[in-house]
């Protein structure tokens, strides 16, 4: 099913507000004709539902501030949703390390204080580290990290979370970037800048250097080291081996390309030394996962570090 949103009173012949649904041949309604009652700016499918987020209060009779979720048959707000002093507004959703993460216009999320980002896990909002000085316009996870657009000078209105912070990405634009989106190994900006980092670029521009490995600057300290398997047969389990100077919670968790938790391989406190752990490519469900690229977090006490891995069959 393809879902629309944004600020419409039809869909084809069929009366609607804000919100319809395509399923290839005919529209239809989303929970009945009285949607969103302001406009739908982001959707993200999480955890087997819809989630929408824009400017409106309610969807249907549902009261939901600014962000609601759709699970095929009812709608239902998100933790009592995300408000602002003044126009509070959810303009982006994307999947990161299975979390809802969402950006906008919005100093509050379920009550708790926040900085125009916030993350839900299903049942609670979380703080995203301190957040950005000013409003979020687009999310995107690329090559499994978390890159961010919005009006933020102060870093070159993107940036790229490396674990433990924001970072400004490749040189600075000279406006906010409005829309993020990763296609075909490339990281796509779009805006009303006119400049790229150091290159001339109208409205839109690509990241090229994809293959930049965040673990680099991640694992490149003396607590932690972490390396990969690098390829894994379902018929030949392969070591992650980590090193630990100190005794920590140590926690290895396997994501696919689109951010989703696919896998946990260890959760348990840990020794200073040596150690190691085994994956034949099962889901956290026992179901052998799909070939592809998988990236591989380990967390440590404080330290975070991240390596690639490849599923063959």
């Amino acid at each position: 099913m393809l879902y629309a949103g944004g600020v419409f009173e039809t869909a084809g012949l069929l009366t609607t507000t804000n919100i319809a649904a395509w399923d290839g041949n005919n529209w239809s309604l989303v929970g009945g004709a009285k949607g969103p009652d302001n406009r739908v700016i982001s959707m993200a499918s999480y955890q087997g539902d819809l989630y929408i987020g824009g400017d409106f209060t309610t969807v249907g009779i549902v009261p939901a501030n600014q962000i609601a979720r759709w699970d095929g048959t009812d709608w239902f707000e998100v933790g009592g949703g995300v408000s602002s002093q003044f126009w509070p507004s959810v303009m982006a959703m994307t999947v990161f390390e299975d979390r809802l993460v969402v950006g906008g216009w919005f100093t509050h999320a379920g009550g708790k204080e926040v900085s125009y980002i916030a993350a839900w896990d299903g049942a609670a909002w979380h703080q995203f580290d301190l957040g950005f000085p000013n409003f979020v316009w687009s999310l995107s996870v690329h090559n499994e990290t978390l890159y961010a657009g919005g009006d933020f000078s102060s870093i070159g209105y993107l940036a790229r979370w490396d674990g433990f912070t924001w970072k400004s990405q490749g040189g600075h634009f000279n406006s906010p970037v409005r829309a993020l989106e990763s296609y075909s190994n490339h990281l796509y900006a779009a805006g009303l800048f006119t400049l790229a980092g150091t290159s001339s670029s109208f409205y839109i521009a690509r990241w090229d250097d994809y293959t930049q490995d965040v673990a680099d600057d991640l694992s490149n300290n003396t607590a932690l080291s972490f390396s990969s398997p690098g390829i894994v047969y379902p018929s030949s389990p392969a070591d992650f081996s980590f090193a630990l100077d100190f005794a920590a919670k140590v926690t290895i968790d396997l994501f696919d390309l689109q951010g989703r938790r696919m896998a946990n391989l260890i959760d348990r406190t840990l020794p200073p030394g040596q150690h190691s752990v085994s994956w034949a490519g099962a889901s956290g469900q026992g179901a052998t996962l799909s070939p592809g690229i998988y990236y591989a977090k380990l967390s440590a006490g404080p330290h975070t570090a991240r390596q690639k891995v490849i599923l063959i069959y």
